[in-house]
């Protein structure tokens, strides 16, 4: 599904219509049930923006060191708190 998403060709293609769509459209009325009173669009940008944050993480390794980077064992900690703070402010 990461694969899937993350190409721009996908929307040709019913695997994300028939099996990503329902789950988002489910977390999507989640999210304004957990805040209500955002404006018109909120939520289902914050839905976009989160799994684009996800897929960035789980995919992009151009910040690694050649070591590897050290902050790699507090990464999803890290997006978590991102994410949280800009759902909450947002």
């Amino acid at each position: 599904m990461l694969r899937e998403s993350s190409d721009s060709s996908s929307q040709e293609r019913p695997v994300i219509r028939e099996h990503s769509d329902p789950l988002a459209r489910e977390f999507i009325k989640a999210l304004q049930v957990a805040l209500p009173g955002k404006p018109e669009g909120f939520h289902q940008w914050a839905y976009l923006f989160s799994v684009g944050a996800l897929t960035q993480i789980a995919s992009d390794t151009r910040m690694l060191a050649p070591a590897g980077n050290p902050g790699d064992d507090h990464k999803h900690d890290w997006l978590r708190s991102c994410l949280v703070a800009a759902l909450r402010d947002g």
